[in-house]
């Protein structure tokens, strides 16, 4: 779920998306969005281009275990090869930006393919010349570029080539009496991905893949007095393999391994009220190694129907001071020709980020964070165009996905006693492996397909994600969101012509930090972390398109409404000063998309 405009990251099940996976081309990647400063927390659009992608899957929990290294979930993408028979073009322009994409064969044998693609935004020069009133809006103006090489060494044996490389940059210097001394006014971003991977397919029975990557980040971010509140820069070279052995029929054995070399330094300043303002500076510099292996065998049972995984992975980290086991088991199987169960359960583990364990505000050394999963599913097709699921979830203390070890600084916060004293936020809070919970709820999920072109699915989903810091009462987690609601329909009036709508609702997370409505109207310092909430995040969005084919050649003509009902949605930026006295707290919000008409073209080759 995500309750930002301006972000492409999400949250799963309560957790942030800092312990979710996002692997491109089966190499994880640290920051994989055009972001601020090389954090996952506040990234506008992801940095690979999705007109390039060839699968994505997400695993909401109980994932295999050739992924590691994160806790809450995993969005595995792959990306495609260019045109292996002709040279293929598309463009395509709109009031937000504008991108190309060209690809094509090396040569007439068909033996390997290019494609490369170009994106550059303009949304944010729209956005500038709107009136938010007091609410500064949170946008990124980016550039990317992507390019992909593929080559068959033999009809057994391809290799590619991937290059990624990108910057973004913020500048809210227009709402400077807006922004708080924690928010961001100005940023840059550069990231930069080569990938070179190797298949081979020595017989039908084995398959082997290897990857080696090289990956840079880089970013800075000012705030409203141009004071610097982060400089951070990253590094890291990755290598990752598997293998597949079709052993007998339906029966596979999978397995395969990954080393990391990481590197980060930089600074970073959060301005702390106490209630005096204070600045607390983080200086880290590191370097980590990682290395880790995986089996996983899967057996198929009665002719096909049924299917058993089970498989376990160990990693380790030079720095961090544990070890991380994580067994993994799966079953499912076909009760009806339309009915299928599957039940899944694992433990995973993932290390603390280097400018965690080389803080000067972590006292000793950081643990692991740790997170056991059960998850149910049973799916059933309603018809030949119907499906229905329906999905329970459950993350637990020992079942389901036990939330433990988690890293903060709790102390950062002010927060009031029963008695009404207010103690106050710590400037120099440690790091600490301090929080512990768990997450439960239940999805249902509806698609229905048709042959006249009506097309549509409708998605509910309801839970609750709790944390405890040890010192506190229990919590909402920052993501915690009870309910969710998500809308699509799409209908194909003529050969054509296709109208589509979407609408998204999410129920309001949490305020982090120790909020409560005051009297009067306002805020003031709390008892309860997360005990008030911000307003329901609620969004619809509508699409016609028109197409012209002459021979090879399709244009296709757009218009679309951004937030039809024009609905105000806001989120909170950042923390703000405090009156010991009164009690009062002043944090700071930003708006997100007012109703926004658009148009524009796509036009293929």
């Amino acid at each position: 779920t995500s309750n930002n405009d301006f972000s492409s990251s999400f949250s799963l099940r309560g957790a942030p998306f800092d312990r979710i996976g996002l692997y491109l081309d089966g190499v994880l990647l640290h920051a994989p969005f055009h972001t601020t400063d090389g954090q996952t927390d506040n990234g506008s659009l992801t940095i690979f281009n999705g007109d390039m992608t060839d699968d994505m899957t997400l695993y909401q929990g109980a994932w295999p275990v050739r992924y590691s290294d994160r806790t809450a979930g995993i969005l595995a993408v792959e990306t495609r090869e260019g045109n292996r028979q002709e040279i293929q073009g598309r463009f395509s322009a709109s009031a937000s930006n504008a991108g190309i994409l060209i690809e094509g064969p090396w040569n007439k044998s068909g033996r390997g393919s290019w494609l490369v693609a170009f994106r550059k935004s303009y949304l944010q020069y729209i956005l500038n010349r709107i009136d938010f009133g007091d609410q500064a809006p949170f946008f990124f103006g980016f550039m990317d570029g992507q390019a992909r090489l593929a080559y068959d060494l033999t009809p057994r044996h391809n290799i590619s080539l991937s290059y990624v490389d990108g910057t973004s940059s913020v500048d809210r210097t227009s709402f400077r009496s807006e922004l708080g001394l924690n928010s961001i006014m100005t940023s840059g971003f550069r990231y930069a991905l080569f990938n070179l991977g190797s298949r081979y397919a020595p017989n039908q029975r084995l398959l082997i893949n290897n990857h080696l990557a090289w990956s840079r980040e880089k970013g800075e971010v000012d705030n409203r007095d141009n004071t610097r509140l982060s400089d951070q820069a990253y590094g890291e070279w990755t290598w990752h393999g598997d293998a597949s052995v079709v052993w007998s029929k339906n029966n596979t054995l999978d397995f395969g391994g990954v080393f990391r070399r990481v590197r980060q330094s930089g600074s970073a300043r959060q301005f702390v009220y106490t209630p005096a303002l204070t600045a607390a500076l983080d200086v880290f510099r590191g370097v980590g190694y990682q290395a880790g292996a995986y089996v996983r065998q899967t057996l198929g049972l009665a002719s096909g129907r049924g299917h058993v995984r089970v498989g376990v992975r160990q990693d380790e980290d030079n720095v961090a001071p544990a070890e991380i086991t994580s067994p993994y088991a799966s079953v499912s199987f076909e009760l009806h020709t339309r009915t299928r169960l599957q039940l899944d359960w694992g433990e995973y583990g993932q290390f603390p980020e280097l400018n965690q364990l080389f803080s000067i505000f972590a006292p000793g050394k950081l643990l692991p964070e740790r997170a056991t999963h059960y998850e149910g599913a049973v799916e059933q097709r309603l018809g030949e165009r119907t499906r229905l699921k329906f999905e329970f979830y459950n993350r637990l203390e020992f079942y389901n996905r036990q939330d433990r070890d988690l890293v903060a600084r709790s102390a950062l916060d002010p927060r009031m006693l029963p008695d009404g004293t207010i103690v106050p936020a710590l400037p120099n809070a440690p790091w600490l492996n301090s929080e512990r919970g768990y997450s439960r709820g239940v999805e249902v999920y509806v698609q229905r397909r048709t042959a006249n072109g009506f097309d549509g699915w409708i998605s509910y989903a309801y839970g609750r994600a709790i944390l405890s810091d040890g010192y506190l009462q229990k919590f909402p987690s920052d993501y915690d969101q009870s309910h969710t609601i998500n809308a699509y329909l799409s209908r194909r009036l003529r050969p054509t012509v296709n109208v589509s709508g979407r609408f998204t609702y999410g129920s309001g997370m949490p305020l982090p930090g120790f909020y409560r409505l005051a009297q009067g109207g306002g805020y003031s310092v709390a008892e309860r972390r997360n005990g008030l909430r911000a307003a329901a995040y609620e969004r619809t969005d509508l699409r016609l398109n028109k197409a012209y084919i002459r021979r090879k050649v399709k244009t296709t003509l757009f218009a679309e409404i951004v937030n039809v009902l024009n609905h105000t949605n806001r989120d909170f930026d950042s923390p703000g000063p405090y009156d010991p006295g009164t009690g009062r707290i002043f944090p700071n919000f930003f708006s997100m998309f007012p109703i926004l008409p658009s148009a524009g073209m796509v036009f293929e080759f």
